[in-house]
């Protein structure tokens, strides 16, 4: 059995696919997977503008979420371990 939590980082930007994050986020909450969300500033405009959703309600999905401009976050580092291959 693998002693690693599961776990994925979901990065959202300025551009249009925005919604494609938030649909992934919504679809994971329901999941064993510890999501970490990264959004740009440019996501937060993104959001509220084309989708009519709130930064805190975005946010509220992830099980941690990350400063953009945290270069110290735990995700920063090569040796935190996600499912991504």
């Amino acid at each position: 059995m693998n002693s690693h939590p599961r776990r994925l980082i979901v990065g959202i930007t300025g551009a249009s696919g925005a919604i494609y994050g938030v649909r992934l986020l919504r679809l994971l909450a329901a999941t064993d997977v510890e999501t970490h969300l990264v959004m740009s500033r440019s996501a937060k405009v993104t959001l509220t503008q084309e989708l009519d959703i709130g930064v805190a309600e975005v946010s509220a999905l992830a099980k941690v979420v990350h400063q953009v401009d945290n270069i110290g976050a735990s995700i920063s580092s090569g040796s935190f371990r996600t499912l991504a291959w």
